[in-house]
């Protein structure tokens, strides 16, 4: 089997059938409607339309398999999507992904089961940083041992207390799953994010924001943004004596009652690392996994080593 890179002139109708097996996979993954699919592959062949962009580059077999990659900077690769026929070489795709990465660090995502680029990411055994669950808001269940919290619009002046513990327990979750090189530099990174998202603060469109009370206390906080009918949960944080109580329970439920009063269809949302026990609440409430995100960093090879000198 040969892997060859596609040119600029092949690029428009490679663009083609990347786009539908993309769209393919992320409708059997869940994360696509038809009409979403439609828009998504159109996005697709519109990248291509003049050539292959400069921060990009795409490789096929040829077996009819392909993976695309786009060059955040020198250090840092992202796959955008990839496609591995049946009689793709899974373990000449595997060195071929060591020896051309190699020493930079790699984002993956597979979509659903049937992703045919998991065999790749399982044969170079990537590391799994984090998931997306949901689910259709009309299937969702009632989590067992949810409390009795509930919830009430966010005050104003509850938000920065909200945004500061948000980004400390998002930034550690992202150094721990090694998606950003340290706790400091997550915080500071997920709260600017944060800033800019939420910019008219608790009345910023689309954002949903409501502190989480409990006993006639506020006990933590929660963040749902609600866009084309798809409500993702952003954020549920607790105050750390209120842990373990079910409150995150009783807050994704009533998340879920308030997306369906927004006329929200589906709830999503993103868990870091995949071990997270919050992980299992969800998986008991009827969400099953969209797609995930792996990250991978191929050692150097040893011919971009410095040559050893004699002591």
């Amino acid at each position: 089997m040969e892997i060859s890179e596609v040119t600029a002139e092949d690029a428009s109708w490679w663009a083609e059938s990347a786009a539908q097996c993309m769209a393919d996979a992320r409708k059997a993954g869940g994360a696509l409607s038809n009409g979403g699919a439609a828009d998504f592959s159109r996005s697709v062949v519109s990248t291509f339309r003049y050539g292959i962009p400069e921060d990009m580059r795409v490789w096929r077999d040829s077996a009819g398999g392909w993976l695309w990659v786009k060059y955040a900077e020198q250090s840092r690769v992202r796959v955008r999507g990839g496609f591995l026929d049946a009689a793709s070489d899974i373990d000449q795709w595997a060195a071929f992904v060591a020896e051309e990465f190699s020493g930079a660090k790699v984002s993956w995502c597979t979509w659903g089961e049937e992703d045919t680029l998991k065999a790749l990411v399982d044969a170079i055994e990537a590391k799994p940083s984090s998931i997306v669950l949901g689910a259709p808001l009309s299937s969702l269940k009632t989590a067992t041992g949810a409390s009795g919290a509930w919830l009430r619009p966010m005050g104003a002046g509850e938000l920065m207390r909200f945004k500061v513990a948000a980004a400390n327990e998002l930034g550690v979750a992202l150094a721990a799953s090694d998606e950003l090189a340290n706790v400091d530099e997550a915080r500071r990174e997920v709260f600017t994010s944060i800033e800019n998202e939420l910019s008219d603060g608790v009345a910023s469109p689309g954002h949903r924001l409501y502190s989480v009370c409990y006993d006639g206390q506020t006990v933590g906080g929660a963040w749902l943004e609600i866009d084309s009918g798809v409500a993702v949960v952003r954020s549920v944080v607790l105050d750390s004596e209120a842990r373990g109580q079910g409150h995150r329970r009783a807050t994704l439920i009533a998340l879920a009652a308030a997306a369906h009063m927004e006329g929200a269809r589906q709830m999503q949302t993103t868990i870091i690392p995949p071990s997270n026990p919050l992980a299992a609440v969800l998986r008991e409430m009827g969400m099953t996994t969209l797609s995930t995100n792996y990250t991978y960093a191929p050692e150097p090879a040893l011919a971009h080593m410095p040559a050893l000198q004699n002591a």
